[in-house]
């Protein structure tokens, strides 16, 4: 039906019919491509509103939690590394003592053990300390 009245429109400004016919072609393609676009807009671009007031505190609540929880992990790491680098200090002055008490050019079997756990102990406190 449009066609035909944008034929009818053409051909009474004088036109000649073939190019009345691909002017009329061409309107209503142009209509037909724009209604297709018209119809696949699926949402505004308007941005989305903020969550709710009743979700908020949750989400506070959750964050609290987390923080919460983060800090007594903090707290038993510091605790462990406390208690590693006591351990650490007890074995060097032991070690310190068997060392003054064994004559020169002689290490006792407990004196070596004790260094081994020194230089395990100095490791973990290290790499712990490094994580931080």
């Amino acid at each position: 039906m449009e066609q035909k009245i944008a034929v009818y429109f053409l051909a009474s400004l004088g036109r000649n019919a073939m190019s009345v016919r691909v002017y009329g072609t061409a309107l209503a393609l142009m209509v037909g491509m724009a209604a297709t676009s018209w119809g696949q807009r699926t949402s505004p671009n308007w941005p989305t509103p903020p969550p709710a007031a009743e979700q908020m505190p949750q989400a506070q609540a959750s964050r609290k939690a987390n923080l919460e929880q983060m800090q007594r992990a903090a707290e038993q790491h510091k605790m462990q590394l406390q208690k590693d680098t006591d351990r650490l200090s007890q074995l060097v002055s032991e070690l310190k003592q068997d060392l003054n008490k064994t004559p020169a050019g002689a290490l006792s079997v407990d004196a070596v053990k004790k260094s081994k756990e020194v230089e395990r102990l100095a490791k973990r406190v290290r790499k712990e300390m490094e994580g931080d």
